[in-house]
């Protein structure tokens, strides 16, 4: 249910390399983002980790693997393909980064990267079908950390049946205790179609600060917005853009609501909800906007509450390290970088590392040859250009 996006000044250099290259410096994260801002929810980058999970399940196109998607869980569960975000736009994976991107040096910080998100593919279709969207429900609500279900689709006119099912589904979801978020659609008018099935959280879309409603939201007395125009991402290599659509509102709005389930499990769903919208602010055209400062005090959760960051456009990042390769054993390599300084250590992405020292890594081998990344980074900084690494073969390494 996206309207697009505009991309801003010259894309940034692809942050993967080559093995054994570098990549120049993409632009640093922006940690305090236009959306956050809107909706009073700079505390939750910063926020400790809460004392229960609580996850955003993202129905949508499949997501790709960025810094700022990487550790998201990804399944399938419509049709073949792959797992990736099988859209033109980048749709699936401009959702996921919103919700959970973490503060790590690159693209954006999502709303409550603490959250963490879960991306349910349903297939390449810009709207899918209400089939496929009752499956991605059903996949969801069987997580079990899964307390926020978000959709940002337009799916064609439904038959009795096929709304019947979804309206089911969506039923069987919140008696597990689960919310359902959707985007409320961009043809300028009242809500219809999925944002009008009982039991659903439609989303509204208004311009940054709550300013007035974005011209092609759908809207409707009482309903909750966040910002859908202008809302800031990155794409897959780094460029930053800016998203239009009532798509881009609702999983923020899940990731609000599913922070405010982390930092206080004992809320069953229907309380959560009730004070998601009791805590909402006045907006434009009858709207109300989702407040995350007031949200929390009303849970008594001011603790959590932090000066806001200061947002970063740009920043330079130190080149990407050198590493050695050594033989650790029969089935393990050892990867070790220059001596760092005091407070420096080397950071990783891939499968089946861990840390030996702050400057060593230990990379398990298997029947072929794999990639894992390196960076080096310290408290306050972000990482250096990362390093893709070869990890060889067993047996390949003598």
């Amino acid at each position: 249910m996206s309207r697009g996006y505009r991309q801003l000044a010259a894309p940034a250099a692809l942050l993967i390399t080559l093995a054994g290259g570098s990549a120049q410096a993409a632009a640093a994260e922006v940690t305090l983002t236009a959306q956050a801002r809107t909706l009073h929810a700079w505390f939750l980058t910063q926020a400790p980790a809460p004392p229960s999970a609580a996850r955003v399940c993202i129905v949508d196109r499949g997501t790709d693997l960025t810094p700022d998607t990487q550790a998201i869980e990804r399944r399938w569960v419509w049709g073949e393909g792959p797992l990736g975000d099988l859209s033109a736009d980048g749709h699936g994976t401009h959702l996921a980064q919103l919700v959970a991107a973490p503060v790590n040096g690159w693209g954006i910080a999502g709303i409550a990267p603490q959250v963490g998100a879960v991306s349910v593919g349903i297939g390449a279709e810009p709207d899918a079908g209400w089939a496929a969207l009752t499956s991605g429900v059903w996949a969801c609500a069987r997580i079990p950390e899964v307390r926020v279900i978000s959709i940002s689709s337009t799916p064609p006119v439904a038959s009795t049946a096929e709304a019947e099912q979804f309206t089911g589904q969506v039923a069987m979801a919140r008696d597990r205790g689960i919310s359902v978020v959707v985007a409320a659609g961009n043809e300028a008018t009242t809500l219809s179609g999925l944002a009008a099935v009982q039991g659903v959280i439609p989303v509204a879309a208004v311009q940054a600060d709550g300013g007035g409603l974005c011209a092609f939201s759908n809207r409707g007395p009482g309903v909750l917005a966040a910002q859908g125009c202008g809302v800031e991402a990155t794409t897959t290599t780094g460029a930053q853009v800016r998203l239009d659509g009532t798509s881009f509102a609702a999983p923020q709005v899940a990731a609000v609501l599913a922070a405010l389930r982390a930092y206080r499990p004992d809320l069953d769903r229907e309380a959560a909800e009730r004070m998601l919208a009791d805590s909402a602010r006045t907006g434009p055209a009858d709207v109300r906007l989702v407040d995350a400062s007031g949200l929390f005090s009303a849970a008594g959760l001011q603790n959590l509450f932090r000066e806001p960051p200061t947002p970063v456009a740009s920043l330079a990042r130190q080149g990407a390290p050198a590493a050695r390769l050594t033989r650790s054993g029969h089935r393990t390599v050892r990867v070790s970088v220059a001596p760092l300084a005091a407070g420096w250590r080397v950071i990783w992405r891939g499968s089946g590392v861990r840390r030996l020292t702050r400057s060593s890594l230990v990379a398990a081998r298997s029947t072929r040859p794999r990639v894992i990344r390196i960076a080096v980074t310290r408290p306050g900084a972000g990482p250096s250009v990362w390093r893709t690494i070869s990890i060889p073969a067993t047996g390949a390494l003598r």
